[in-house]
């Protein structure tokens, strides 16, 4: 079923800058104490019954499984594979943690030069990449 927008205005594929003002005029964002937007979004009926938390104690309220009640649902072929989550543990299984490294490398230094197109970006953040 094919769906259609009628916005009054629409802006397609804004720059990196407008996209964040249009960001910080939503009523539910706020810029962070590092300069970032946040936006609170609320969680409905349909997110609430696709959502659970891993816990450590079974007596919580709500949609929750303990750690042992997720480790038997990842273990069921085809279900949620941790290594989908954890791709270091893929490629260590795999023996192939040179291209793990040199893709993680690859990522931090592109994330740099990303993070560096900002101007008056905190310094500090670039260098948490390591």
């Amino acid at each position: 079923m094919a769906h259609q927008v009628n916005g009054s205005r629409v802006e397609w594929n804004p720059t990196a800058a407008r996209l964040r003002e249009l960001t910080e005029q939503m009523p539910n964002a706020a810029v962070t104490e590092f300069g970032n937007v946040a936006v609170k979004a609320r969680v409905d009926s349909r997110s609430t019954r696709s959502t659970c938390l891993v816990e450590d104690f079974a007596n919580s309220r709500g949609q929750t499984i303990t750690r042992a009640g997720y480790d038997r649902v990842a273990a069921i072929p085809g279900v949620d594979d941790i290594e989908i989550l954890q791709p270091r543990r893929l490629y260590a299984r795999q023996g192939r943690m040179d291209e793990h490294e040199a893709m993680a490398a690859r990522l931090k230094r592109e994330r740099r030069e990303f993070l560096n197109s900002f101007p008056g970006l905190d310094e500090s953040l670039v260098k948490s990449l390591g």
